[in-house]
């Protein structure tokens, strides 16, 4: 007579389900690993593109400035930063000079241009435009103002860069001559040579917590730039 059939027993049933278990898990991780990677390559893009549109433009508005000086909201602060950027020092926001000797950077930085261009084409010796940049360490975030003197219109404060963490400009000033050819004449005096911006981004807000959800890793970017303003100032600075 024919053997009866019989089932499989406890041990080979425990057996199937741990090895199903072990792909399951297998394929759980391998599916996270990609998500985390995806949603990471989208917070990345994210922060460039926020941190290079801001240095875009605050190297944009150096280059075509006609005079600059230091920005913070703080008057003591700020009248200490003016006072080294006169004495043709680096100013530096706790202290001063490049950093590499110690100097930590100013939080922003005030531009004056008096020509007309792309972005400002409404900018005029009679109607000139003021240019704000400043670094907000409670939010994160830098601003951007821009206000004309003549006619009052102001663009602003918007927010030009997100997920900022650390933010300083180096200004470095430098004795310039008279220029009688300029219009109007330039009588000379301290004026900006060069600037560096450093920038530090991490998906982070001011508590510490993600400010975009997801992904599998804490993102921590740094940028770095220069600008110079265009030769012959047209006006002493502040």
């Amino acid at each position: 007579m024919p053997r009866p059939r019989r089932g499989l027993g406890l041990v080979e049933v425990l057996l199937c389900v741990a090895i199903g278990s072990m792909l399951l898990t297998a394929v759980a991780v391998a599916f996270r690993a990609s998500f985390n990677s995806y949603k990471d390559s989208q917070q990345r893009g994210q922060m460039l593109n926020s941190a290079r549109g801001c240095m875009s433009r605050i190297t944009g508005d150096i280059r075509m400035s006609d005079a600059a000086d230091v920005y913070d909201t703080t008057t003591a602060t700020y009248n200490n930063e003016h006072s080294e950027f006169n004495a043709l020092q680096v100013p530096g926001n706790t202290a001063a000079g490049l950093p590499s000797t110690g100097g930590s950077g100013v939080l922003g930085i005030t531009l004056w241009k008096t020509h007309a261009d792309s972005w400002d084409p409404l900018a005029s010796s009679t109607n000139p435009v003021r240019i704000d940049y400043w670094f907000d360490p409670i939010q994160k975030q830098v601003f951007m103002k821009r206000t004309f003197t003549s006619s009052g219109a102001v663009t602003g404060p918007l927010v030009i860069c997100n997920f900022v963490q650390t933010f300083q400009i180096y200004m470095l000033p430098i004795l310039a001559p008279a220029n009688p050819q300029a219009n109007p004449p330039f009588s000379g005096g301290i004026v900006l040579k060069r600037a560096v911006i450093n920038m530090t981004l991490a998906n982070k807000d001011s508590n510490g917590a993600r400010i975009l959800a997801d992904g599998g890793q804490d993102l921590t970017l740094t940028f770095s730039d220069s600008a110079s303003p265009r030769r012959g100032q047209s006006i002493s600075p502040f």
